[in-house]
């Protein structure tokens, strides 16, 4: 052919191979994908990407920062974990900053991660020149069980947000911040103003791509915190104990389960292991630096929780025997505690000096009695606290509260807290090693006992706790117990060898059982994810409003009525509810569902006078969570009595008018009342239990 007839040819080709191409895929049933999965797929990528991003530039910039406080660590593995939290750290603290000061718009958010991003990409660099990760070979069926462990929590982490922490205020202040472009008192939650660094990251995540790249974040946490204790075992106790150590971290269920979620509890595990691990560091090389990094550590995670105290505590205690040990002299004692005091000072301040600003109280709600607090008094302070409420002094009580705690009988979110049977069978094996009383082990590395003092403090405080007040029995407070427990754990494992006879290897069986332990949670998290079934939202078979609709039942179908019945300069109040995150408009939610009462006992019983109050505050709607209601009454939850609901029955019968009846939700619309409706007595402070 002439060489315009060949290219004829190849223009025909083309136009007819376009027109085959394009009339096929164009008629809708011929599609591979729709719109919506393209959209689907791509909101996913483009989350996990933005938290990919700020966990990235959390490593960069932290070691930066390390290198310019001359506290970088020599071993590349350990540059790159503990530079993340203090990476991680520093941008929380922006963050903060930006919203103190009224700046929180998308684009200022966008400028300051790009310009850190700048700052960290040599550090990223350099990293990865250095990086050298030597992990010790894993036998394949360990590696199973921790790829799939994480695999699993990673599907559920992409999907939207359905846990109640997080509905309730992990995410709920974040968004109300950005909606309000700054950060300052928004609604009656005392929630708001404790420590706030996980709050912070998940408002950068937000601000750029919303709610499903932060929970991404506590996912991103959860592997730093992996990697953390496998390099702690590995340094201190010695080579080959890092992988059982990390199984027996992935094999605590609450681990997998809190890592889909938008919590701060893997977080704030993360820094206490830090701060542990760099308190180890300091035992064996001396020196301001790890001093230093030991006091950032600890600083961060009082920055999350306010029981991350014990953390500083224990490493005070610990510090104060290492010296004394060493023989110091009061110059040594007296540097080592300014510098490492001062650090953790500094570097929680930031929260505490928030609240004090905003409430008058640093410690707000808590210490009401020495700090006051606006918005707070003594009725919702002894509410919140439930002192006398727990277990008690008995004694047998406290003897079998392991057993108790493993088995969730009296927890009371026992679903994210579960811990596994592995701690409790391993309790009288340990007691016995450490008693050494069986066998002639070899010289321990000091590492595990600083390990058990710090599990052991965390459990007596923990224990404390419980004996005052119901309200705090929750296994999830003790993680970091249990995660400074997975190294001796595993350590131990090793020296059951002790007690191995010609007939019978007690460590092997102990292996098997592991191992059936292990496949049992690996079922338990597949069920659970076939239950919430991740798929089809993640492809964009299914759409967010009916995943939401499907996992959230009536609470979201709740939303959606007040979102759309309740006009936007209306204001709602929610009674027996504190999640708000899918409402869209003006609403008090019920923090510590004590709303009811507190106004009872304001009022005097006064029903008239509760309402006209509601007014005054700009209230229209009041939401009634009438399931939550009935649980709390029925089962004696609240120190609330027969007379207070009847007291309601009431109120809604003469000062409200139904607007629509949910499946388990009431919208009422306030009205007028008709006179002074007072019921006889008043609701005490609540009593004791």
């Amino acid at each position: 052919m002439k060489r315009g007839a060949r290219w004829a040819a190849i223009a025909l080709g083309f136009l007819w191979m376009t027109f085959v191409y394009a009339s096929f895929y164009l008629v809708q049933n011929q599609r591979p994908f729709t719109g919506a999965n393209l959209r689907a797929l791509t909101s996913t990528f483009l989350a996990l990407v933005t938290a990919g991003a700020i966990l990235g530039i959390g490593i960069g910039l932290g070691d930066r920062v390390c290198g310019w406080l001359g506290l970088r660590p020599r071993r590349g593995e350990e540059r790159v974990v503990m530079g993340a939290g203090i990476g991680l750290g520093a941008i929380s603290f922006l963050m903060l900053g930006i919203g103190l000061a009224g700046l929180l718009r998308r684009w200022v958010v966008v400028l300051t991660l790009g310009s850190l991003a700048l700052v960290a990409l040599s550090g990223l660099i350099d990293l990865a020149r250095e990086l050298s990760v030597r992990f010790t070979s894993l036998p394949r069926a360990p590696a199973i069980y921790l790829w799939g462990t994480f695999a699993l929590a990673l599907l559920l982490a992409l999907t939207p947000p359905i846990d109640w922490d997080g509905l309730f205020y992990h995410l709920t202040m974040p968004r109300l911040y950005l909606a309000q472009g700054r950060i300052a008192p928004i609604t009656d939650v005392p929630h708001q103003y404790f420590p706030g660094l996980m709050e912070m990251l998940y408002l950068a995540a937000m601000s750029i791509k919303g709610d499903v790249a932060a929970k991404l974040l506590h996912f991103g946490y959860a592997l730093l915190l992996g990697w953390l204790l496998y390099l702690l075992a590995e340094r201190h106790l010695g080579k080959g104990y890092g992988w059982p150590t990390a199984i027996l971290y992935a094999a605590m269920p609450m681990v997998p389960l809190l890592s889909g979620w938008a919590y701060n509890d893997l977080a704030l595990g993360f820094y206490q292991m830090a701060a542990l691990y760099a308190f180890l560091a300091w035992r064996e090389e001396g020196g301001w630096r790890r001093l230093t990094t030991m006091g950032l550590m600890c600083g961060l995670a009082l920055g999350l929780k306010y029981t991350a105290f014990v953390c500083p505590l224990a490493l005070a205690l610990g510090m104060a025997w290492h010296l004394a040990r060493q023989g110091a002299g009061w110059q040594e004692w007296g540097r080592s505690f300014l510098l490492w005091g001062g650090v953790v000072a500094l570097v929680a301040a930031p929260w505490y000096v928030r609240n004090l600003a905003f409430t008058g109280n640093p410690v707000y709600p808590f210490a009401y009695g020495l700090f006051d607090g606006r918005g707070w008094d003594a009725w919702r302070a002894a509410w919140y606290a439930r002192a006398g409420s727990g277990l008690g002094w008995s004694l047998w009580p406290l003897f079998k509260l392991p057993w108790t705690l493993t088995l969730g009988l009296r927890d009371m979110n026992f679903y994210d807290g579960r811990m596994g049977p592995l701690f409790l069978l391993a309790l009288p094996f340990l007691l016995a090693w450490v008693a050494r009383l069986f066998g002639r082990p070899r010289p321990r590395p000091p590492a595990i006992g600083y390990l058990l003092w710090f599990a052991l403090l965390q459990y007596v405080f923990w224990t404390l706790g419980v004996i005052s007040s119901r309200s705090l029995f929750q296994s999830r407070l003790l993680l970091p117990a249990f995660l400074a427990l997975c190294p001796p754990l595993a350590y131990l494992f090793d020296e059951l060898r002790a007690l191995d006879t010609e007939a019978l290897s007690l460590r092997r069986l102990v292996g098997m059982t592991v191992v059936l332990v292990l496949i049992a949670n690996l079922c338990d998290q597949f069920l659970y994810a076939v239950r919430v079934n991740p798929l089809p939202v993640l492809t964009g078979v299914e759409s967010r409003d009916a995943f939401l609709k499907r996992t959230l039942g009536a609470h979201y179908a709740a939303m959606q009525m007040v979102n759309k019945l309740v006009s936007p300069g209306d204001k709602v109040l929610f009674l027996w509810e504190p999640r708000s995150y899918y409402c869209r408009r003006a609403a008090q939610p019920d923090p510590i569902l004590e709303r009811w009462g507190w106004l009872l006992h304001r009022h005097a019983g006064d029903l008239a006078s509760i309402a006209d109050e509601l007014r005054r505050d700009g209230y229209t709607h009041v939401l009634l969570y009438r399931e939550g209601m009935l649980l709390v009454r029925d089962n004696h939850l609240d120190p609330l009595r027969d007379e207070d609901f009847a007291a309601w029955d009431r109120f809604a019968a003469d000062c409200l008018e139904s607007e629509q009846v949910g499946e388990a939700y009431v919208l009422y619309r306030l009205k007028g009342c008709v006179g002074s409706l007072r019921v006889p007595g008043v609701p005490p402070a609540p009593a004791p239990g």
